[in-house]
C-alpha cells in the first residue's frame, strides 16, 4: 500500500497488485523419463536403486514447484527372478491441485525392470565326479542313489537338476 498526505493532511491511498506470472510453466516436456525396459541383475535387492535404473530428469525453472516419486508393484515372472512394474508420478505444485480429477500439473511414466539372475548356481564339487558302479554277478543291474547339493545367488533357490548316465 501506498499512502500520500499533502501538507493539509490530506491522505490518499493507493493499493498496488503485483501479479507473478510463469510465462514458461512446467510441461510434459520438461520430463526426461527414464528407459521404460531395465534389466536388473541383483535379484537379492527388492527395490533397485533409482540411481541403477534410471529416474526421471526434470527441466526446472524458478517458477515451478516440481517433485518426482514412484511406487513400485512387484510380481513373479517365470522367465526371470521377478518384474517390477514401477510407476514414476511428476507433478507441478503450482499447477497441480490435490483432489480435482484432471487436474494439470501431473504425468506418469511406467517403468519395467526384469530382475534377473546373471550368476549361475553352484554345484557341489562331489555331484559332479565320474563315478564307476560296478554290476555285481555281470547283471548289469545295481541300484545307484545321487545326492545333488547346488546354491545360488537368487532368493528363494530353485535349481533343476539333469544328468546323464554313461554305460559305456
Amino acid at each position: 500500500d501506498f499512502t500520500i498526505t499533502d501538507a493539509g493532511n490530506n491522505v490518499t491511498l493507493y493499493t498496488q497488485t503485483i501479479y507473478v506470472i510463469d510465462i514458461d510453466k512446467f510441461t510434459l516436456n520438461d520430463i526426461i523419463w527414464p528407459s521404460p525396459n531395465v534389466d536388473y541383475t541383483n535379484c537379492n535387492i527388492p527395490v533397485p536403486d533409482p540411481a541403477v535404473t534410471g529416474e526421471p530428469t526434470l527441466d526446472d525453472d524458478h517458477c515451478s514447484m516440481v517433485a518426482a516419486t514412484f511406487t513400485d508393484q512387484t510380481f513373479s515372472y517365470p522367465i526371470h527372478c521377478s518384474y517390477i512394474k514401477r510407476t514414476w508420478t511428476v507433478i507441478d505444485w503450482c499447477q497441480y491441485t490435490s483432489n480435482t480429477p484432471a487436474s494439470p500439473g501431473k504425468w506418469t511414466f511406467v517403468q519395467n525392470i526384469y530382475v534377473k539372475n546373471a550368476i549361475p548356481p553352484t554345484i557341489d564339487a562331489n555331484v559332479c565326479r565320474d563315478t564307476v558302479i560296478c554290476a555285481q554277478n555281470a547283471s548289469c543291474f545295481a541300484n545307484v542313489t545321487f545326492h545333488a547339493s547346488g546354491t545360488d545367488d537368487c532368493l528363494p533357490v530353485n535349481i533343476t537338476w539333469t544328468y546323464k548316465i554313461d554305460v559305456n
